[in-house]
């Protein structure tokens, strides 16, 4: 994908809002880069009747995503979500980048495990990830 365009970028983040900012605002502040943010936003959470409904809405943002990104904090290892939404984008053959966390966190087995690549928290890391693994597409 050549650099002028937008990446379609899904953030799979476990509803930890302050880590999925701290990326948000990061990304934002990229020189050149020009991305989407496809997330389940904070203020329209999906309003889903049942788990398949659920699956449904997180496919269908997952679909239109060029790249999935996985904060991998540990909270992430005990969170169901997280877990369905790397399983429908592994199923949706999505590249998923997992992010280690800020600070001296401990990491997700989950996200080590789905992860094609895993990145440090800086935006060089991050923003390279996602062009290249963007491109392979």
């Amino acid at each position: 994908m050549p650099a002028s365009e937008t990446y379609r970028v899904f953030v799979s983040h476990s509803w930890n809002y302050d880590d999925y900012d701290r990326l948000v605002d990061l990304l934002d502040a990229a020189d050149g880069l020009s991305w989407e943010d496809l997330s389940i936003p904070r203020d329209d959470p999906v309003h889903a009747e049942g788990e398949d409904a659920l699956l449904a809405a997180f496919a269908e943002q997952i679909g239109a995503a060029d790249i999935v990104l996985a904060i991998s904090a540990v909270s992430a290892t005990y969170s169901d979500p997280i877990q369905a939404e790397l399983d429908i984008a592994r199923d949706q053959d999505k590249p998923i980048i997992g992010i280690r966390p800020w600070g001296n966190q401990r990491e997700s087995a989950i996200v080590q495990n789905y992860a094609d690549e895993l990145v440090s928290w800086n935006t060089d890391s991050i923003v390279d990830a996602i062009e290249r693994w963007a491109e392979e597409r």
